[in-house]
């Protein structure tokens, strides 16, 4: 069975080249960890949860049962309706982390790959591998790969620093 690794694009099922590797060791060494200790990108989305009692929400929308329609307060055209067939609800939003990569371009590369399969706003935020000595063992594994220009670079951190 011939190797396919150079035609597979990021994302795909098949095994990952050296090069592939290798430029995913520099893209650790040199993004923006946004101030975080072994970071983890991860792309989250925008979720509403709504049925919520409006004595416990600061949110609020309005459902019509009959005509299926729901307005919300964060409209920008918002005017509370009027009438007898709207039901008010609270709601919340939140953030629920969809995707997970070890650089910021591997969110951004699932986005633009995945994007239109999201309903909700996507955003890319930064976690924390800490405390988690397996996923820490992988990026550092990855770090310490040799760009072109020769130099390894490794975690500067213990493994008891990191275990804190």
């Amino acid at each position: 069975m011939e190797n396919q690794n150079a035609t597979t694009k990021p994302g795909a099922q098949a095994g990952l080249s050296s090069s592939a590797l290798l430029d995913i060791s520099e893209r650790l060494k040199t993004q923006d960890n946004r101030m975080t200790q072994n970071p983890m990108f991860c792309v989250q989305e925008k979720r509403r949860d709504v049925g919520y009692d409006t004595a416990y929400s600061d949110n609020h929308c309005w459902h019509d049962s009959a005509n299926e329609q729901t307005i919300y307060d964060d409209d920008p055209d918002f005017k509370e309706p009027e009438g007898d067939e709207w039901d008010k609800f609270g709601y919340r939003d939140r953030w629920e982390t969809v995707m997970v990569a070890f650089t910021e371009v591997g969110c951004q590369q699932y986005i633009e790959l995945n994007g239109h399969n999201h309903r909700g706003e996507l955003r890319i935020y930064a976690e924390s591998f800490n405390r988690c000595p397996e996923m820490i063992a992988i990026r550092d594994a990855l770090m310490s790969n040799e760009s072109s220009s020769g130099t390894a670079t490794t975690n500067s951190a213990t493994p008891e620093q990191n275990r804190k």
